[in-house]
């Protein structure tokens, strides 16, 4: 392509960028409607630059979109402003701020690496071969922290940028190395005409609301005439428009939570590695597929979750029957489908000793059991069922009113 096409393509790109706002082209799948999004220069990790910021939004944005970052990311930079303040968070805290967020173990990385980086003074790497050392960094998100935080002439060659440039080349989108060594040089070209932070992010947005993968908005696109794809399709492209993605074959099975309370305290478990939720706080919970076909697809599941599924409370004395709360919901983990109801037990005071003899003795030796006073429940980061359990809960007006709930029957 002729230099001074590059040269319009870019400033055609610049002056989309200035827009006040920018039409979403993920519109309501149901209704259609565009919505409005914030251009690149106004997003929150685009003010301020700084080496701290670029990274953290980078970490969020990961397999999240940037409408659902933005709350977080601000929320963030108002607990945790800078290293300094983030190395001396734990673990608990940050999952706190990251929760309802998902992919916990992003938050994870960032405490390690945050520990990491006290020994260089909070300086993060200038390099890609040190940036990939970090825990969660990849080659995408080492090239963007170099890029956006450190004006270094790299590209940040993520699916928007691999979008953006097959389209105006005209090229099949297939992944292979040839293809995408092709769409890379073509990138750089650009950088003669645009600074490499402004052209990362600029690709980036016009990617992401613009020239998407499902509904590109090809008629009011700034690049129309330059671009190759649409030239030779003459359409939206219809093919990219239809894709549908491979149906999941779903579990369908009941998650119990049991509440279990005494002498003011509740028990809490902290999951495990390969378990769901790691290192966020629930009720003990099990696992009960509706058919023994679907039991038998579990069963490799839960062996990874030993010590958090509640096989324990099978076996319980029918003097501590639970009580089945009014509460059911639903929601998916994974390849499950869930069915969510809710369980409760208040062991009286008078009842000096743990009635489960083997589960007292398992959580004094296990840190992932823990008996919290029930004030501290509501400031645990929690998985999604288990923050709607708790909103439900604070809404019945727990712990003081939890009397008021009639058993509707027992279940052990």
């Amino acid at each position: 392509m002729a230099k001074n096409r590059i040269q319009q393509i870019c400033n055609a790109l610049k002056d989309w960028s200035s827009q006040p706002f920018l039409p979403d082209a993920k519109p309501d799948l149901k209704k259609r409607k565009k919505q409005k999004a914030l251009p690149p220069n106004q997003l929150p990790w685009r003010l301020n630059i700084t080496p701290y910021r670029v990274y953290i939004s980078e970490m969020m944005l990961q397999q999240t979109r940037v409408s659902t970052v933005i709350n977080y990311f601000q929320r963030w930079m108002v607990l945790f402003p800078n290293w300094e303040k983030l190395s001396q968070s734990s673990l608990t805290e940050i999952l706190s701020c990251w929760q309802g967020l998902g992919y916990y173990s992003r938050a994870e990385r960032i405490h390690k690496v945050a520990q990491i980086l006290k020994k260089s003074n909070f300086l993060l790497p200038k390099t890609k071969k040190e940036l990939l050392k970090l825990p969660g960094v990849g080659e995408y998100t080492a090239n963007a922290i170099l890029s956006l935080a450190y004006g270094q002439k790299v590209l940040a060659f993520d699916a928007n940028l691999k979008r953006v440039a097959a389209r105006l080349l005209g090229l099949d989108q297939t992944e292979n190395k040839k293809t995408e060594q092709a769409l890379s040089d073509f990138l750089k070209q650009f950088l003669p005409f645009l600074p490499a932070p402004d052209l990362n992010s600029i690709l980036m947005d016009f990617g992401r609301l613009l020239c998407t993968a499902r509904f590109p908005q090809c008629e009011p696109c700034p690049l129309q005439k330059h671009c190759l794809g649409f030239q030779k399709n003459k359409s939206p492209f219809p093919a990219l428009a239809a894709q549908k993605l491979p149906s999941k074959k779903l579990i369908l099975a009941d998650l119990h939570f049991f509440l279990v309370q005494k002498n003011e305290k509740i028990l809490m478990q902290q999951a495990r590695k390969n378990a769901w939720w790691v290192n966020l706080y629930s009720f003990p919970y099990s696992l009960q597929p509706e058919t023994k076909e679907q039991n038998q697809l579990t069963s490799s599941v839960q062996s990874k979750q030993k010590g958090d599924s509640s096989h324990f409370f099978l076996k319980m004395p029918s003097p501590f029957s639970f009580l089945h709360l009014p509460y059911q919901a639903e929601g998916f983990v994974t390849k499950y489908k869930l069915k969510i109801s809710l369980f409760f037990m208040d062991i009286p005071e008078e009842n000096k000793n743990f009635p489960f003899p083997s589960l007292e003795k398992k959580a004094e030796q296990d840190k992932k059991f823990l008996w919290i006073h029930r004030e501290e429940f509501f400031s645990l980061p929690m998985p999604s069922p288990m923050q709607k359990i708790s909103l439900w809960l604070k809404q019945q007006g727990w712990p003081e009113k939890i009397t008021q709930f009639v058993p509707e029957r027992k279940i052990f």
